[in-house]
């Protein structure tokens, strides 16, 4: 009888400690892809000599999805000089490339 609220105890702590480490796992995954994005405001913003209009939006890459680098523009002239640089480098393997004209 004694072993029981033992038992209890221990079953909730391993709950909580799991609940706990998947959030710690999905917070090191969005700290990683706000980095990417910050990396990659940089490179465009160097390649372009100073702050352009070209957003970029990161999402987090998960076991069953890869993760996305989506650069918006408003004009395409914007897309193509971003394209040649090489911030295509600096993109991870597991990251899938979007492009969008605004």
């Amino acid at each position: 009888m004694t072993m029981q609220p033992a038992l209890a105890f221990l079953l909730f702590l391993a709950g909580l400690t799991g609940l706990l480490e998947c959030l710690n796992w999905r917070d090191r995954r969005r700290a990683r892809a706000l980095q990417l994005a910050a990396e990659i405001n940089a490179e465009v913003s160097r390649q372009l000599k100073g702050e352009s209009l070209v957003v970029i939006e990161v999402l987090p890459a998960s076991p069953w999805r890869s993760g996305r680098v989506v650069l918006t523009a408003p004009r395409n002239e914007f897309l193509r000089e971003v394209l040649s640089t090489p911030i295509l480098s600096s993109i991870p393997a597991n990251y899938e490339l979007l492009v969008k004209a605004a």
